[in-house]
């Protein structure tokens, strides 16, 4: 009885995700660079006679996405809306997945200042701190992403994610989270499963507070980017593409 309440709670417990970005704070401001004309319909303030052209600051913002994943191209997106209300001063450069270090790593880049933000879900923090995971991808009884989203910044949890980050894990950061994720599915499997017994040995991919959950159950959890769930498939070395959303994976996806 005891294993088949648990089957039931890993099928109904998915996870809701929220994307954040963490910047990088107190350092010395990147070096502007000469103006240039603003993208089309971007309205751009007249200098005053004889004042100097206005500078352009650009940062460089990796994801933990591919170049084709829905989820990069929403930092994109953000990245050209901060343009366009900067009047074109202010610019990001927005890398894809490994572009300049590991999806995992990009954080820990950013506070060191090798970059200067990181795109990503709270649930890749979870190896430095468990904490993080509640953030991002806590069980789906109670608060949806937008419900979550909403008390971040409406109801206090702003500040505890700045905590968590700052002190608890000793970031160099400031995060803020946007862009709900919908609630991920338990998963797509080449055999079905029908008990808890299905799951023992089996290689399933997820993040954040799941992963536990299906190390106790039996599971061979393998913690990766939404980036190398494609490639390890097609490598065989993990047996169900799980613990994501079909929008997200599906972009990078091998057609087979």
């Amino acid at each position: 009885m005891k294993r088949s309440i648990w089957l039931v709670f890993a099928l109904v417990a998915v996870l809701v995700g929220i994307l954040g970005i963490a910047l990088a704070c107190q350092r010395p401001q990147p070096t502007p660079t000469p103006s240039q004309p603003a993208a089309p319909g971007v309205a751009q303030p007249a200098a005053p006679p004889g004042a100097p052209a206005p500078q352009v600051i650009t940062w460089k913002i990796q994801t933990a996405f591919p170049a084709t994943s829905l989820a990069h191209i929403s930092f994109v997106e953000l990245g050209k809306k901060i343009e366009a209300m900067s009047g074109g001063r202010f610019k990001w450069e927005v890398l894809p997945s490994g572009a300049i270090v590991p999806p995992f790593e990009a954080a820990d880049a950013a506070s060191k200042g090798v970059l200067d933000g990181a795109g990503y879900v709270p649930a890749y923090f979870v190896g430095k701190h468990a904490g993080a995971s509640l953030f991002g991808t806590g069980p789906s009884f109670g608060m949806d992403a937008n419900d979550l989203l909403a008390w971040e910044y409406y109801g206090g949890g702003w500040e505890l994610y700045q905590e968590l980050l700052q002190k608890e894990m000793q970031l160099n950061l400031v995060g803020f989270h946007f862009g709900p994720i919908p609630t991920q599915p338990f998963g797509w499997f080449r055999k079905p499963i029908r008990s808890v017994e299905d799951l023992k040995g089996l290689k399933y991919r997820t993040v954040g507070l799941a992963a536990e959950l299906f190390t106790n159950m039996g599971a061979s959890v393998v913690s990766l980017p939404g980036a190398e769930i494609i490639p390890a498939l097609e490598r065989a070395s993990l047996t169900p593409p799980s613990g994501t959303t079909p929008p997200t994976t599906r972009p990078s996806a091998s057609p087979k």
